[in-house]
């Protein structure tokens, strides 16, 4: 039964892992908001501070993400203990667990604003993310194939505009 929970943890850890690239260990004390995706206001930020705290806030969500997507593994587990872990838990673990920890990053992405110059890379990775949330959330029952497609274009722009850590997939 162990055995099944570090499959799915280790599943599921892959699918949501991010590129190394542009990570920040950084804390942030932004928090996440009900920010909808209609006109940010810029900030004073330029696109370098910009980057260095939107790689903080990513860094922070998705360490939480995957410590909360470990436990819905374990759980999972002890309550199934007949069904294979990885192929059974997914669908409900993202729904559950990983959406909602993705749509906290986005809220508190947004609520930093646009960088004061340079805000369409910004602005369309977010676009991205948002539509791939929805895309997610509108599916009962999503595979890690699907997710990873469902993701891949917000994941190549929070790696071009050099926020890496924001990207799942």
């Amino acid at each position: 039964m162990r055995a099944r929970a570090i499959i799915l943890l280790v599943a599921m850890a892959i699918i949501v892992a991010v590129a190394g690239c542009g990570d920040n260990d950084d804390a942030s004390s932004a928090t996440a908001g009900d920010a909808g995706s209609a006109s940010l206001p810029s900030s004073l930020l330029t696109k370098a501070e910009y980057i260095a705290k939107a790689n903080a806030i990513c860094t922070r969500r998705q360490r939480k993400l995957l410590k909360d997507l470990s436990a819905y593994s374990v759980a999972y587990s002890e309550r199934h203990p007949d069904k294979r872990a990885s192929a059974h838990a997914f669908p409900g673990g993202l729904r559950e667990v990983g959406i909602p920890g993705m749509q906290a990053q986005l809220n508190e992405l947004r609520e930093l604003g646009w960088p004061s110059k340079d805000q369409a890379g910004a602005e369309a990775y977010l676009e991205a993310l948002e539509d791939a949330i929805f895309s997610v959330r509108e599916r009962p029952r999503t595979s890690g194939e699907q997710f990873l497609r469902d993701f891949r274009k917000s994941r190549d722009l929070a790696r071009d505009y050099g926020i890496g850590p924001c990207a799942f997939g």
